[in-house]
């Protein structure tokens, strides 16, 4: 497993400190690089199948050519990638936001592909507010308190 944030590899959990939303996410890439059991567990959950998460790589804040940085990346070689973007509070990543990093997930295709928003918003109101797809890419909503039961379900099986 591979974790990489900007250029560089954080060697520990207090290169990832703050408390805005790059810091969440940044504490939850650490923690997915660290644990196969919570990585198999959310990829699982956003795939809809498990996904084999042995040479899982992500990658937080990834710039491209879109002139946008994806919050977080996780591809499990051609079987998975999901892009997540992350809010703070009740917040959802706008339309145009997603839209611009769907092209990212046809630059090296896997066969299950997800744009993932993150934030403290329920699930079922943030299945009222953002669209099933973009362009063809489904599109789900994970809160932080579910990502939290995940690590405890995780865990237990660990």
């Amino acid at each position: 497993m591979t974790l990489a944030l900007r250029s560089g590899f954080p060697k520990n959990v207090f290169e990832l400190m703050g408390n805005g939303e790059n810091s969440a996410t940044y504490a939850l890439g650490w923690t997915l690089e660290r644990s196969p059991c919570l990585a198999a567990v959310l990829t699982e959950r956003l795939a809809g199948q498990a996904v084999n998460v042995s040479g899982i790589r992500i990658a937080l804040q990834t710039h491209g050519h879109d002139r946008g940085f994806t919050d977080m990346e996780i591809r499990c070689g051609g079987d998975f990638h999901a892009i997540v973007e992350a809010k703070q509070g009740f917040e959802l990543p706008s339309l145009k936001q997603l839209r611009r990093y769907r092209p990212r997930l046809d630059i090296d295709p896997a066969s299950r592909q997800v744009l993932v928003s993150a934030s403290a918003l329920s699930q079922s109101i943030a299945v009222r507010r953002l669209p099933r797809d973009i362009d063809g890419a489904p599109v789900a909503h994970l809160s932080w308190g579910t990502i939290r039961g995940m690590a405890k379900a995780a865990r237990v099986r660990a």
